[in-house]
């Protein structure tokens, strides 16, 4: 895993993960700050071994946004120590230590509906390139269509 990789974590409306059905406390998630940055959630910890798809806390990397996509689309971050674990492979990872460090605000229900309506267009890595950059609070789906037509 380098440093510079960045995993995500989405989860329903009630902060329940779409496959674990696992609730997430309010502690763990991030909380904006006035001046607009991100505080992170508390860390998770999971006490044992950890088993892709089944035990420990699973993040995704972005090709494979549309196999996970729900309402809430997070950052995460992974502690990888002498006392945590880490396994991935090519679209997804699980680890027994992580934290929510960032809600990607211009993820929402439209933008789901519009990613999906693409789902086997080459472009659709651009367009989640393009939510996940920008800061706003909505996607511009003309902006979106502008990319698309490039």
């Amino acid at each position: 895993m380098s440093n510079q990789e960045k995993f995500y974590k989405c989860l329903d409306r009630n902060c329940v993960g779409k496959y674990s059905k696992f609730q997430y406390e309010f502690k763990y998630l991030p909380v904006k700050q006035p001046d607009g940055n991100w505080k992170p959630g508390e860390w998770l910890y999971h006490i044992g071994m950890i088993q892709m798809c089944s035990i420990g806390y699973h993040g995704f990397r972005k090709n494979a946004i549309l196999f996970w996509a729900d309402e809430l689309l997070f950052e995460i971050e992974i502690k990888s120590t002498n006392y945590s674990y880490f396994y991935e492979d090519s679209t997804k990872c699980v680890a027994s230590s992580i934290r929510f460090t960032k809600l990607v605000e211009s993820w929402n229900l439209e933008a789901i509906k519009h990613m999906l309506e693409f789902r086997f267009s080459p472009l659709r890595q651009t367009q989640l390139d393009f939510l996940i950059a920008t800061e706003q609070n909505e996607p511009s789906l003309n902006k979106l269509m502008e990319i698309e037509e490039s």
